[in-house]
């Protein structure tokens, strides 16, 4: 039998040219990177356009803020309490003055970081997205640290309060030991009892007097 090889010739074409296709989306590191993101599940996503109607958001989202269910695409979140009070400040804030992106949103016993950006359409802007991650570890770490440095603030001061009444006591006892000496402005002599400035860390120098150690 006769076999035509043009249509099999435009199978094969076919069939590299959809092999080609699949591995042009692959070198697009912008989708494959988003699709990671949301497959992952650790990254919560929410789109709106810039009249702060409601385009999207993943299930991840949906979990953090479970408001997300009752809205419906294009309907604006000021008719929901919850993106009303909460998310509207954060897009409002990001609209007046870029660089404040980044906000935290606690629920439970979970610390959220919800960072606001652009949601462009190929180079076009088209509205606002948020990207919400949690950061729980990162904000219990903080927290640990800003109670040791607190904590050893508070340490420092108590030592140099009990430091500063140590001199006091040892000035004190100084003075009552010498002070015959210290008003007629001579040393004391040879063999002279100096147990009271001794106690409290004190000892005579004829350049300096006294002496205190803490």
């Amino acid at each position: 039998p006769r076999v035509e090889l043009v249509p099999a010739a435009f199978d094969i074409a076919l069939a590299t040219s959809l092999v080609i296709v699949y591995r042009i989306c692959l070198y697009d590191i912008t989708d494959t990177a988003m699709d990671s993101l949301v497959q992952s599940g650790n990254t919560g996503l929410v789109s709106f356009d810039f009249g702060f109607h409601y385009l999207g958001s993943n299930e991840t989202a949906k979990a953090i803020f479970p408001n997300l269910n009752n809205l419906t695409v294009d309907r604006s979140i000021r008719r929901d309490k919850q993106m009303q009070d909460i998310v509207r400040p954060w897009l409002e804030a990001f609209r007046d003055d870029e660089s404040q992106d980044s906000h935290y949103y606690k629920r439970d016993d979970s610390v959220y970081l919800v960072k606001t950006t652009y949601l462009y359409d190929g180079s076009r802007k088209r509205g606002y997205e948020l990207f919400i991650t949690d950061d729980t570890e990162n904000q219990q770490h903080i927290a640990l640290v800003d109670r040791y440095n607190a904590q050893l603030e508070a340490e420092v001061a108590e030592k140099t309060a009990r430091r500063r009444r140590t001199s006091w006591r040892c000035m004190t006892s100084w003075c009552w030991a010498w002070r015959p000496w210290l008003k007629a402005g001579t040393t004391p002599p040879a063999g002279t009892s100096s147990a009271p400035a001794r106690a409290c860390g004190c000892w005579w120098r004829p350049s300096a007097r006294t002496t205190c150690s803490s």
